[in-house]
């Protein structure tokens, strides 16, 4: 992993080591990054603290069937004091979204959708109230959008917007809109990828923001410039 200026200069290696180091996320306050890492074999999710150039295990790989024995696609919550996650259950081999303290305390699962389902890509709303994942039956790359009300821990996750697929969300910093990639299901002969803007509510229309017949994908939202 590396950090860059935004004009290009600057460029750093951070604290990596052999295996792979990816999957970085900032903390809300810049001043450290949650990333997946393959130094000690399996994918497990470290911090870096970019003050002393600390690296912290939070994750490992449990020898209990019943707990992950990987992780990955970290995210922090806006308060920077919780971090929800993607693990693997060897015991159903389906994707689970986990969540855990800053400091890799109290590791639960957050989300129960079975076997059948997977659920990955877990993304916090900027208010903290949502988390936004996709689900997929089963091993597939495409999936539903969807909500987990994480005021209220019980609830049922539900459709963003019945039927709307995609993946590689982002919130708007507001928190009004989300984008995402998706394929155009309505034509066979497309199989690339575009970016598509919705409400974060799932109301209104679906807006298409690119429509070349190449790749686009990973869209990130622009922070809001400070006053």
């Amino acid at each position: 992993m590396f950090v860059i200026n935004a004009d290009g200069s600057g460029l750093i290696e951070l604290a990596s080591k052999e295996g792979g180091d990816f999957d970085p996320a900032w903390s809300p306050d810049g001043t450290r990054i949650a990333f997946t890492s393959l130094r000690d074999g399996s994918p497990n999710i470290y911090i870096l603290n970019l003050g002393d150039n600390s690296v912290t295990r939070l994750t490992e790989t449990a020898s209990n069937a019943r707990l992950p024995d990987w992780s990955m696609q970290p995210a922090w919550s806006p308060s920077g004091m919780q971090i929800v996650y993607t693990s693997h259950s060897r015991l159903t081999n389906a994707l689970q979204i986990w969540v855990m303290s800053d400091a890799g305390r109290g590791q639960t699962m957050l989300i129960h959708r079975g076997s059948t389902l997977w659920n990955f890509l877990p993304k916090w709303s900027p208010d903290g109230k949502t988390i936004l994942f996709n689900e997929t039956s089963g091993n597939q790359q495409l999936g539903w959008l969807m909500l987990f009300n994480y005021e209220r821990q019980n609830a049922n996750p539900v459709h963003l917007r019945l039927g709307a697929f995609g993946t590689r969300t982002d919130y708007s910093p507001d928190g009004t809109w989300v984008v995402y990639e998706n394929l155009d299901i309505q034509d066979s002969g497309r199989f690339d990828y575009d970016i598509y803007r919705i409400k974060a509510d799932g109301t209104g229309d679906i807006t298409r923001l690119t429509n070349a017949r190449s790749m686009e994908f990973d869209p990130a939202w622009r922070p809001v410039a400070a006053p």
